[in-house]
């Protein structure tokens, strides 16, 4: 019994890590995706 609470912990903290990872990487790409046009303006500005 305790071994299985353990390992449900286990399991949630890798889910966790896993969900952090994959929010951090969608807001890395939202950023990405906001100054993309920015950065073509300021190319072509030039």
């Amino acid at each position: 019994k305790f071994y299985s609470y353990s390992k449900i912990i286990q399991d949630y903290a890798w889910l966790d890590a896993i969900h952090k990872e994959m929010t951090s990487i969608i807001a890395n790409n939202i950023y990405e995706l906001i100054l993309l046009p920015l950065k073509i303006k300021l190319i072509t500005i030039r």
